[in-house]
């Protein structure tokens, strides 16, 4: 059964295709999306879009030039939101990463760019030190040339105060502890062979400790209530195109504690994961159906040992739906941003509203939520 927790499913887009990567929940209860439109066949913009706490689109905004951009990850400050955004507009070809904050309207206050490489944006991070100053991490791959990350901390009024790049490896995720610390995770790849790794370092910058945690590409984490980390992340199998999703748990010192491996065949790159308190965690994701090649949208509690207390799908066997981001919501429920074709046939932005057991009062598939 359905607790009092609100619930729904909402999908927001135009005509073409539509993306979200990251949401937050604001301070009215609500939920700031980010991700984005698409414009033409080639290009797209960044797009904000503000809930109400029954996810009914108050506003929207984007952000554009000549070429692409997205947002990749968002967090609700007390002044406004902090985005994480890729760019190449007037730029040349390269994707080059942006800080961009704005008012609680969506109205751009500043923006901070870091030069990216000529290579295709993979990830984008922010973590938010007191509202004094933000941590901000991206990840770029190309078969071509070297992987890239970038690490870098930004004053709340804009200006970059130091920044590290670090060649031949992706960063996929940065979280700040409790005690300032910033943990990382992120990956290195040579020729078929992954190795993730987890690493601290201090808010100056400087890395205390590096440590591998697993053979498959991590893609989240969060900070788990014993200080430790939990990393979620997509595992190749041989001779296989898709990817089995897994959870690792380590101390805050990045020792290996446990990890998990799931029953699920995934054919994007898409896994996100949180602490959900009393010792449990949920992630959501996708399973890939082989003979339809349709996606169901995944979500997943499990004990702290990474064992399933429950999983739920969402979708049908005809539609694609993938989860992306997930976030706890304050009525104990939990809130997933993706993507869904469910409606109206090409792909929308998604954001799903469940209670605290992962159920959801459904709504009827041809439901427009502009």
């Amino acid at each position: 059964s359905i607790s009092k927790s609100t619930t729904f499913e909402r999908y927001f887009g135009g005509e073409l295709e539509d993306y979200s990567y990251c949401v937050d929940q604001t301070a009215d209860d609500g939920y700031i999306i980010g991700g984005s439109i698409r414009i033409n066949e080639i290009n797209t913009q960044a797009t904000i879009i503000k809930t109400d706490e029954k996810g009914n689109k108050k506003w929207q905004k984007t952000f554009g030039g000549d070429h692409s951009e997205f947002i990749m990850d968002v967090k609700a400050i007390s002044d406004g939101y902090i985005f994480a955004m890729f760019s190449n507009s007037n730029l040349g070809n390269n994707f080059h990463l942006f800080l961009l904050k704005t008012d609680i309207s969506g109205d751009e206050i500043w923006r901070t760019r870091l030069n990216g490489p000529d290579a295709s944006p993979l990830s984008a991070s922010i973590a938010v030190a007191e509202e004094d100053h933000f941590f901000i991490s991206a990840g770029y791959m190309n078969n071509l040339v070297p992987h890239l990350g970038i690490l870098a901390k930004v004053h709340k009024n804009g200006t970059r105060e130091w920044a590290h790049v670090m060649y031949n490896e992706v960063i996929t995720n940065v979280k700040q502890a409790a005690n300032g610390r910033i943990y990382l995770t992120g990956f290195h790849q040579e020729a078929d062979k992954v190795t993730s790794w987890l690493a601290e370092f201090d808010i100056e910058g400087s890395k205390s400790w590096r440590k591998p945690i697993s053979s498959g590409y991590i893609l989240s984490m969060d900070i788990t209530q014993d200080d430790g980390i939990i990393a979620a992340g997509l595992e190749p199998q041989p001779e296989e195109v898709n990817l089995i999703p897994f959870l690792v748990k380590t101390d805050q010192k990045g020792r290996v504690q446990w990890s998990q491996h799931y029953n699920a065949q995934v054919s994007e790159t898409h896994i996100s994961v949180i602490s959900a308190g009393k010792s449990s965690y949920v992630f959501t994701s996708l399973q890939t159906n082989p003979k339809t090649m349709t996606d169901n949208l995944i979500l997943v509690k499990t004990d702290e040992l990474g064992k399933i207390y429950w999983w739920r799908n969402y979708g049908t066997p005809e539609s694609t739906e993938r989860g992306v981001c997930v976030l706890k919501a304050r009525d104990k429920g939990f809130i997933v941003a993706g993507i869904t074709n469910r409606f109206k046939g090409n792909q929308k932005i998604y954001l799903l509203k469940t209670d605290e057991s992962g159920l959801a009062a459904l709504a009827v598939a041809n439901r427009d939520s502009n």
